[in-house]
């Protein structure tokens, strides 16, 4: 029969003031799709199968989907357990084995003298457990005082058991908690662990919290063991009113949260709650809204919203808003779940053709949202929402959904609250609170319903596993089978694999970019093709024809989009080329060439090294980070270009270990193929504009890296090199950036030194002359010669301290080159190497 209550009811009066108040209805969620069936499993009872008789539930997921944390004041789940007292449990998914979380100091179950704000936050492999509490944070850690008498953030080492208090305070070396009379929000943790990013009214957390006891949004970094405050504006100043419900990326550089305030981004006018995100760039942080409408210059909503919450990539953050002017079609004023794309600042519903698929309440009601949750990429989100027409209808039900990444369109939606065996029969109690797997495949969630399982008769809330992703849906993966296209009538070839034969015909969408064109260069794609039952491959033609334009080698390249009854497996791209037989050239114009520019540095902390280079014509590059001494990298390429006129932002492009199906191109292109675990690789065709390759080291690791920028050129379309710009750490070895000039110029090479460090700057290399190689003669510089500092100032337009910097200034030939930096007296530090092409003045 239903229930009465659910376990996070007096949680959330404590925190309804500060969200959308529970009480507004929201628009219907209309003409539910609904999927086959999902297999739930109950995962809060007692390792001898018995039921929990006190209510349990704010469960959370790792994003590995090994561990859960539930809380709950059953004291039969664990032996010696305080009556009446709340505990954060974790359980292994796969084993179902227990452990508490919340224990004190010596390591015993005597529960915390006071309570529990329930709810949490896991990383990955269930190592550590964020949670909030108001006990004194002595009873976790010896030693620690704390005198605010309030709620207070912890972390728990489930490895060694330690505890260690987030929310301290700047004033003392030992652990002491914040001034805060409350935490406010959910805290959440980084899947390596690193970050914690949580809310709270406490004014001596930071040195920078100048708006008082106003709620403020902080990140932690345990690592550093460094706070810092994220509710700013871009001129650095404090919100001037709450911020709270922080979410934070993987990396933790970027930060959602939730505001009223209207001093953190300029034309604020609405003066409504908004959501927001914080870009931790070291260089240049900035607070953008992403409550806001697809406008050419975005409007803020015309009503509250909230609940925001970051996917793992940093490319999405899904939120609840009662604004009715950010998406199109929206004729109401009831709250919706909308998704705003940081990349190509798009705002968008879920939606199929005009019918939308949002949350309703339908009425005055007490259950409370809760935060959407998002996988890692974005393509899937649960929330909690309430719908008509289906036996369960008025109650809270967990709903799931999945959007195609490049339209934002909903691809799908069913309900995942359902009983057993059943599609349409959803739980006959209120549901809420999901939290998803970084890969969308599970979803945990809380439920008073009691037909979820079939031996639920405890009549109280419990936590609950989905399988929110069919095991029996293929994954789909992408190659270029025939990879080398050329006119006249030489053709490509794509092939689509399938890990399972479907047992029906399955239709898969594509998307099609590249540098060629469609119906000019090769026949129109249709953007889908079907596998037919019991096959597990399908290919795609690409048909060559001849034109008579001379042009470059061209590009066609097919992404794979989601769809229904199958997922998108890696690799989800890859890329046919298209060769010119039209060009007047001799053949040896057509001999492709490469381009190289590698910088050899040490990354000695979490900022790593970067490579900044400009892209003057566009072209095929390979990014290559490898790391030395067993180090293994992850790469990241970010940038600017042009593209119609218009200045385009590259979405970040990130790898770990390089995808083997491009160990052909890469083959051709650097001659080799590198050793997967210690190398990165971002292969792509960039056009005109300023990037930036970044490489770190995994797991924060440190050590010495490599990153080689390759391009591909032809003798026909020759590329100039103007600006590499390479920052790193220098050891006793000092860091080098290697350059291949194609253009005889005069060239101003700039090192510096940073927080004092005086560097020396060597160049060497060979050059072509007269059909010989010959050698440069080393030239050093030290302290910059003052003579070239009209010229530099023309060049840099600046002229750098002489003290901390080390410059020449040249004319060199078409060659290959080497700029090396070290510490005077052997000094180590960071220093930035970047060399620079004067252009003539455009006649």
């Amino acid at each position: 029969m239903p229930r009465k209550t659910s376990f996070a009811k007096r949680a959330r009066q404590k925190i309804t003031t500060l969200l959308l108040s529970a009480a507004v209805p929201l628009a219907l969620l209309a003409s539910t799709q609904v999927s086959a069936q999902t297999t739930i499993k109950r995962i809060s009872v007692p390792q001898a199968g018995t039921q929990l008789a006190v209510g349990s539930g704010n469960v959370t997921v790792s994003p590995d989907g090994k561990f859960a944390v539930f809380a709950t004041a059953d004291n039969t789940l664990l032996n010696g357990d305080t009556p009446n007292t709340v505990d954060f449990i974790r359980v292994n998914l796969s084993t179902g084995a227990i452990a508490p979380v919340t224990l004190n100091q010596p390591g015993t179950l005597n529960n915390p003298p006071t309570g529990l704000f329930p709810f949490s936050s896991i990383s990955n492999d269930g190592n550590f457990v964020v949670f909030v509490s108001d006990a004194p944070a002595g009873f976790f850690i010896p030693g620690a005082t704390d005198a605010n008498a309030a709620f207070d953030v912890f972390v728990r080492n489930m490895q060694n058991g330690a505890y260690e208090l987030i929310s301290d305070d700047i004033a003392t070396g030992t652990p002491n908690a914040g001034n805060s009379t409350s935490v406010t929000g959910t805290p959440q943790i980084t899947p390596d662990g690193r970050y914690v990013v949580f809310a709270s009214s406490a004014s001596d957390l930071v040195a920078n919290d100048a708006n008082g006891n106003i709620s403020d949004v902080f990140l932690y970094d345990r690592q550093t063991k460094t706070m810092e405050l994220i509710s700013l504006s871009n001129t650095g100043a404090a919100a001037d009113a709450s911020a709270f419900l922080g979410s934070v990326s993987d990396d933790g550089m970027r930060v959602a949260f939730s505001s009223g305030a209207t001093n953190l981004v300029t034309n604020d006018n609405e003066a409504q709650q908004d959501v927001f995100v914080r870009l931790r760039d070291p260089l240049q942080p900035q607070t953008v809204r992403v409550s806001v409408d697809n406008a050419a210059t975005p409007v803020g909503g015309n009503g509250a919203s909230t609940f925001g919450k970051i996917s793992g990539d940093g490319r999405f953050v899904a939120f609840l808003s009662q604004a009715s002017n950010l998406v199109g079609g929206d004729t109401g004023t009831t709250p919706d779940i909308i998704v705003r794309d940081l990349t190509a600042n798009k705002t968008n519903s879920f939606s199929v053709g005009n019918t939308s698929y949002i949350v309703d309440f339908g009425g005055t009601i007490s259950l409370f949202p809760g935060f959407p949750a998002i996988s890692k990429d974005g393509r899937y989100v649960a929330f909690t929402g309430f719908t008509t027409g289906m036996t369960g209808a008025g109650l809270g039900q967990i709903y799931f959904v999945e959007r195609n990444l490049d339209t934002g369109a909903q691809v799908s939606v069913k309900a995942i609250s359902t009983a057993p065996n059943s599609a349409t029969q959803l739980g006959n109690g209120h549901s809420a609170f999901p939290s998803i797997t970084a890969d969308g495949k599970v979803v945990v969630f809380e439920s008073v319903a009691s037909n979820l399982v079939g031996d639920d008769t405890n009549t109280v809330s419990d936590a609950f596993k989905a399988d929110a992703i069919s095991a029996t849906d293929p994954k789909v993966s992408i190659t270029a089978s025939m990879a080398s296209a050329a006119e006249p009538s030489t053709n490509g070839e794509f092939t689509l694999t399938l890990d399972t034969a479907p047992t029906v015909d399955l239709t898969i969408n594509y998307a099609v970019t590249g540098t060629a064109t469609a119906d000019t260069d090769y026949t129109t794609l249709p953007g889908t093709v079907t596998v037919t039952a019991g096959s597990t491959s399908v290919k795609i033609p690409v048909t060559v024809k001849d034109d008579t334009a001379q042009e470059s080698a061209e590009t066609v390249i097919v992404t794979l989009s989601t769809g229904t009854g199958y997922t998108v497996g890696t690799p989800a791209s890859a890329t046919v080329n298209i060769a010119d037989n039209d060009s007047t050239s001799p053949p040896s114009a057509e001999i492709t060439s490469i381009q190289n520019i590698s910088t050899n540095g040490t990354i000695a902390d979490a900022t790593g090294m970067t490579a900044g280079f400009i892209v003057e014509a566009p072209g095929r590059f390979a990014i290559l980070a490898e790391g030395t001494s067993g180090l293994d990298p992850i790469l990241e390429l970010t940038g600017q270009f042009i593209d119609n006129g218009q200045v385009q932002t590259l979405s970040p492009q990130i790898n770990d270990d390089w995808n083997t199906a491009n160990g052909t191109e890469l083959q051709q292109i650097i001659g080799r193929q590198p050793n997967n675990a210690n190398a990165s690789v971002v292969l792509m065709d960039l056009k005109k504009g300023i990037y930036t390759a970044k490489v770190t080291g995994k797991n924060s690791a440190t050590g010495g890296s490599i990153v080689a920028i390759n391009q591909v050129v032809t003798t026909t379309e020759k590329p100039h090199l103007r600006n590499i710009s390479t920052n790193g750490a220098l050891q006793s070895n000092g860091m080098t950036a290697g350059f291949i000039l194609t253009d005889p110029g005069r060239y101003a090479i700039l090192a510096e030194g940073a927080n004092g460090l005086d560097p020396i700057l060597e160049l060497t290399g060979q050059f072509v002359e007269n059909g010989q190689i010959q050698n440069l003669p080393t030239q050093t510089s030290d302290d910059w010669n003052p003579a070239i500092g009209t010229e530099l100032q023309q060049i840099i337009g600046r002229q750098p301290n002489a003290a901390t910097a080390g410059a020449l200034i040249l004319d060199l030939k078409p060659g290959i080159y080497n700029a090396k930096i070290t510490g005077k007296n052997g000094a180590t530090g960071s220093g930035i190497i970047a060399v620079t092409q004067t252009r003539p003045a455009t006649p």
